[in-house]
């Protein structure tokens, strides 16, 4: 009777224990995203070996992965237990758009981080480059032009209704030209941009315009903004 109920013990311990393995293998994903993308995609993406154990993962790849999509801004996995594997995404957001070499067109972060959408915001400033520099997501914008980012922050803070507006911003030399979508007129900032100067820009737009005064653009000069070219020399 005892050598019985030890081999029933023993089968029952052997079984507890295959039941706690099988637990530990990945057979359900738990996904939390900010943007569309299928569990099946996500497995694809990180390599998950679903079926196997969690042991047997590569969780090196999966962090390399995630951090190098440089559209994902935020991320977190784990087995959460119960054979699911849990995955948490966030996408990050483009303050502007920028043209690189090839006509290609990245969007950039609050922090100026070039990255690829996956899906082009056309409502947000772009910024043109004079000359066609070869970015690449994961690249910074250059020193140069990250004025522009801050600017665009900035703006976007404390009067989105002028920075959805914008249309693009070029860059010309070391000044910069900013058009907008709704109004046929152009801003020339000189030497620098900054949220002041865009709304000095605008406020002599806007007197143009309450006063239909045909003006293609106005001009910032070192005694304020005109709005007749010949004025800037």
């Amino acid at each position: 009777m005892k050598k019985i109920l030890s081999v029933l013990l023993l089968a029952a311990t052997i079984v507890s224990l295959v039941m706690i393995l099988d637990s530990f293998k990945i057979k359900k994903i738990s996904l939390n995203s900010d943007f569309v993308i299928s569990k099946e995609n996500v497995v694809k993406l990180l390599k998950i070996k679903m079926g196997k154990y969690v042991w047997e993962q590569n969780f090196k790849y999966m962090n390399s992965r995630l951090k190098t999509s440089y559209y994902i801004d935020e991320y977190d996995f784990n087995f959460s237990g119960f054979n699911t594997f849990s995955v948490k995404l966030k996408k990050r957001e483009p303050l502007t758009n920028i043209n690189s070499w090839g006509n290609e067109i990245y969007s950039v972060d609050k922090n100026g981080l070039i990255f690829k959408s996956l899906v082009r915001n056309y409502n947000i400033p772009l910024i043109v480059v004079s000359r066609n520099v070869a970015y690449k997501p994961g690249m910074k914008i250059e020193p140069e032009h990250f004025d522009i980012v801050s600017a665009m922050r900035e703006l976007k803070d404390k009067r989105g209704d002028i920075y959805a507006g914008i249309s693009q911003i070029e860059v010309y030399n070391s000044d910069y030209i900013v058009k907008f979508r709704a109004i046929d007129r152009a801003v020339y900032l000189k030497k620098n941009i900054n949220v002041e100067d865009i709304y000095r820009g605008m406020a002599v737009v806007n007197y143009l315009e309450d006063r239909d005064v045909y003006a293609d653009a106005v001009y910032e000069t070192d005694n304020g903004f005109v709005y007749d070219k010949e004025q800037t020399n």
